[in-house]
């Protein structure tokens, strides 16, 4: 049996801008390790549907390269690294920090998210989850 949760139920999140039109905040939570209590960091569902139809956040030119984060423990077995990332706010690049995703079934492994050159641009193109 797992102890109470931390005193506190969550964590003060901010999320990052909104990476589409139609995307979703899904806000963090705690999960029991087995051990110990592990947080899992809020995120952003972009629908496919935005993705493939190109709505999500573009920019006039590619962001900074990529920042070197110290990676925290592993909040759980069978948790994946999701690095660090660029996101545009519609004036200037803002980074968001790596974190640890919790994949919805274990036959997947997490693709970070990048960002695309387009004819109008640069395009962000979400993290997501695929087969192995």
């Amino acid at each position: 049996n797992a102890p109470m949760r931390p005193k506190r139920v969550s964590k003060a999140e901010t999320p990052s801008p909104r990476p589409s039109r139609h995307a979703q905040w899904v806000p963090g939570y705690w999960v029991w390790t087995g051990s110990a209590w592990g947080w899992i960091a809020g995120w952003w569902r972009v629908p496919q549907r935005d993705i493939r139809l190109g709505l999500t956040v573009r920019a006039p030119h590619a962001p900074p390269a990529l920042r070197l984060e110290a990676r925290p423990p592993r909040p759980l077995p069978g948790a994946h690294w999701s690095p660090g990332h660029w996101m545009w706010n519609g004036r200037r690049f803002l980074w968001v920090r790596g974190a640890w995703r919790v994949p919805p079934r274990a036959t997947l492994r997490w693709v970070a998210p990048r960002w695309r050159r387009t004819p109008r641009g640069v395009r962000f193109l979400p993290g997501r989850w695929i087969r192995r």
